[in-house]
């Protein structure tokens, strides 16, 4: 998805067609989503930066630590 947003220069991206999707399903049947969940609100809040840089692997894994 970073790359989808570094392309396309803060229009549209794929992040409610795909990690969106699955939260609602998730919400439909009552089950936990942590991990998307977690992708998919740091994807909001990094993608609307107007510098976006892609957050490293390390970032993203403490924060859904401490979303379990």
């Amino acid at each position: 998805m970073a790359q989808d947003i570094l392309m396309r220069k803060g229009r549209q991206t794929e992040l409610d067609s795909i990690n969106g999707r699955i939260i609602e399903l998730a919400n439909r049947h009552n089950l936990p989503s942590p991990f998307n969940r977690t992708i998919y609100d740091l994807c909001q809040r990094e993608f609307s930066k107007p510098d976006f840089q892609p957050l490293d692997l390390k970032t993203i894994w403490a924060e859904v630590q401490k979303r379990m």
